[in-house]
């Protein structure tokens, strides 16, 4: 069974997908089980004959029907293995032993160095509980090595902890010159503008504003240059974001989009992707888009650095100058050697970030539980 909130758009959501595929693949008998009943990319569930069920969460004061609804579905479901991402189902996960006393549950981990100070108490508290109970799940799985350092220090154990990296399905996220030219014209972008875009939620992690002083800044100096931001979040950040791009002077220049499922062929129309985020595991947004052939300047948070490798640029968090310098650095890149940059994005995520590598590793880790105990 893998438990998470709902099957957004996002990071975490994709990883219980691509994990629960899989391991299907594998053939192992899986249940997907959601808090909500928001789950926009349940199909990618149901394509590969994964099973999805709902708990039907009404907000987050539902405690005691919700508590009812997942032990219900634990006590006739019988998992031998629980495994959660984030903070909330990570609590949540620990108490299904009340029905199954032998289940084993493996934690997730995907973002590191998280700052906590824009988030509510809850949020707050929901990540001190977790590294206080960490000790009782019987492995942690982050996607990566920051993610480790950073679980520690928080007060994981560190014997519990295990790096596996994202797993991108290629078959789906591929060079598709098709889909490039329908997402461009959809939006009004010409094949001779270049499109600069931002991938997440809308978050205080991602750090969009200073995304946004990067663009204005790179804006100036360079002709022919739009930029998107393809995201969802509060409505009240989302305006925020939106008066700071109009005092910005970018607007005609910037084009936001909702979430929505078609991202590959979002990441196809991409020339080059920025991902300006203050913390991270590693970004599934990043490894997604390098399958489809687009290259990336990235923060130094989290494993993003390791993840882009040589086909793209790596600058510090928070620093607007280095981020805009990197823009203009990886363009000029692509004047010249676009094709071999594209190639050489797509081979460096098949050869490290495949969903089989991802399903492998992940199934190792479930065995090793249970030969340990």
């Amino acid at each position: 069974m893998l438990l998470h909130q709902n099957l957004s758009f996002g990071g975490a959501e994709m990883l219980i997908i691509e994990a629960a595929t899989g391991l299907r693949k594998r053939g192992h008998e899986i249940l997907v089980v959601t808090f909500y009943d928001k789950n926009p990319l349940a199909p990618l569930l149901h394509d590969k004959g994964v099973a999805l069920e709902c708990l039907y969460k009404r907000g987050r004061w539902d405690v005691v029907s919700f508590w009812w609804h997942f032990l219900t579905t634990v006590r006739r479901f019988q998992p031998d293995v629980l495994y959660t991402v984030l903070q909330v189902s990570n609590l949540v996960a620990l108490t299904a032993r009340f029905v199954k006393w032998d289940l084993k549950v493996i934690w997730g981990v995907s973002v590191a160095f998280l700052d906590l100070t824009p988030y509510d108490f809850v949020t707050r508290m929901s990540y001190w509980l977790e590294a206080r109970f960490a000790r009782f799940a019987d492995l942690v799985i982050s996607n990566s090595s920051a993610g480790v350092e950073d679980a520690v220090q928080r007060g994981f154990p560190r014997a519990l902890l295990r790096v596996v990296p994202n797993g991108v399905d290629t078959d789906r996220y591929r060079r598709d010159p098709v889909a490039r030219g329908r997402i461009r014209t959809e939006w009004g972008i010409a094949e001779s503008d270049r499109l600069v875009g931002l991938i997440g939620r809308l978050d205080p992690q991602k750090d969009i504003p200073n995304f946004l002083k990067a663009a204005a800044n790179v804006a100036s100096t360079t002709d022919r240059l739009r930029f998107v931001i393809v995201g969802s979040g509060q409505p009240e950040y989302r305006e925020f974001l939106v008066r700071e791009c109009e005092q910005l002077g970018i607007s005609r220049l910037t084009l936001w989009i909702p979430a929505r499922p078609d991202i590959e062929a979002i990441y196809n129309a991409f020339d080059l992707m920025v991902i300006s985020a203050s913390a991270e595991g590693t970004s599934y947004a990043l490894v997604q888009a390098m399958a489809c052939g687009t290259s990336a300047v990235v923060t130094e948070a989290g494993d993003n650095g390791l993840a882009v490798g040589p086909w793209g640029q790596v600058v510090p968090p928070h620093d607007l100058n280095a981020l805009a310098d990197a823009i203009k650095r990886q363009l000029a890149r692509l004047a010249v050697e676009a094709e071999k940059i594209a190639a050489g994005c797509r081979r460096h995520i098949v050869e490290n970030f495949s969903t089989d590598s991802l399903a492998s590793n992940t199934e190792a880790l479930m065995y090793s539980v249970f030969a340990s105990h």
